[in-house]
């Protein structure tokens, strides 16, 4: 990432006045590890679940059976945006 601090100005120019906070002023609240955590059960279980579903309807259907594919597709995105680390299990 490239901060427009960073860059040299051409000669002759000032810099800008500083109208937004610096970057060392903004808050940035700590990322809370239970919602990842929760966020990767969720789309565990909506996995596991879909697929069982879909296993089930294929041996016997029944109503609402569509809504299987469609939960483990959910269940794949929530594992996706999880924020776990390659390793971290």
């Amino acid at each position: 990432m490239i901060l427009a601090d960073s860059l040299p100005l051409p000669s002759g120019a000032q810099p800008a006045p500083r109208t937004s906070p610096a970057p060392a002023d903004v808050f940035v609240p700590p990322v809370r590890a239970t919602c990842m955590n929760a966020t990767f059960a969720a789309g565990a279980a909506l996995t596991v679940v879909g697929v069982a579903a879909y296993v089930v309807g294929v041996a016997r259907p029944f109503p609402g059976r569509s809504f299987s594919v469609a939960a483990v597709m959910i269940g794949i995105s929530l594992l996706a945006v999880s924020g776990r680390q390659e390793g971290e299990l």
